[in-house]
């Protein structure tokens, strides 16, 4: 199994930026504390080849609701999609049979927090304390009336490549899936395009992006900052 860090915490920095905070008075009530850090957060990445190399086995491990669920798309890709997020929910959360869902059909689990998301090729999972998001999306053409629906007037200015907008687009997602409901019913502008620690609908965030190859993954936690960030590539045994 690889594993990759990629973000290490460093209290230097951090004291920093909590001073300008407090110098500027731009998000005051989002002071990072000792009590707020948490040792590290594991990003499973899942890659559909590994899925499709292990789809005989899937079928039978995932739960009935969701083998049935993969088996109604009709495109390999959904599917696979579908197999591997199965997969992960089993390996690291309590079942699906425990889960819940909210209005915006966010799966909770009892008494733990995890966010699931895909794009094209791969999947990825995360699993904390408190409630996160995650999103993952692949660098495509970023088209100029998506830019001006996603972003403020001000934050459109941010977006000058590809690179740039799926970013800070995967920011946003992030954001809105740990504070429960994505970007639905929302006005995707008013949701913050910032890593750090970021306040949303009065909450505190810590945001993170990373781009992997031709991907870019985002992550939010509420109110935790982690020392540690590693990706996790995720590696199916059968048993």
């Amino acid at each position: 199994m690889k594993c990759l860090i990629l973000y290490v915490f460093c209290k230097q920095l951090l004291f920093a930026s909590i001073i300008m905070n407090l110098h500027t008075g731009e998000f005051s009530s989002c002071i990072a504390n000792n009590s707020n850090h948490m040792d590290k957060l594991v990003i499973h990445l899942l890659s559909l080849e590994e899925v499709r190399k292990h789809e005989s086995f899937l079928l039978a491990y995932v739960s009935p609701q969701r083998k049935d669920k993969s088996l109604e798309y009709r495109f390999e890709e959904n599917r696979y999609q579908s197999l591997g997020a199965g997969y992960l929910l089993k390996k690291h959360t309590k079942g699906e049979d425990t889960f819940s869902y909210n209005k915006y059909h966010k799966p909770e689990g009892e008494e733990e927090y995890f966010n699931i998301a895909h794009s094209y090729n791969y999947i990825a999972f995360i699993k904390a304390d408190v409630p996160c998001g995650i999103d993952i999306e692949k660098i495509k053409e970023a088209k100029e009336k998506l830019i001006k629906y996603a972003f403020a007037s001000q934050d459109q200015k941010l977006i000058k490549t590809n690179d740039d907008f799926f970013k800070y687009w995967t920011l946003k997602e992030a954001i809105g899936k740990a504070h429960g409901n994505g970007l639905i019913d929302e006005s995707i502008q008013d949701v913050p395009a910032k890593e750090g620690r970021v306040q949303y609908k009065n909450k505190c965030y810590f945001t993170k992006a990373f781009k992997l190859d031709d991907y870019y993954l985002s992550i939010a936690l509420e109110d935790k900052l982690p020392e540690d960030i590693i990706l996790q590539e995720e590696i199916i045994v059968e048993d």
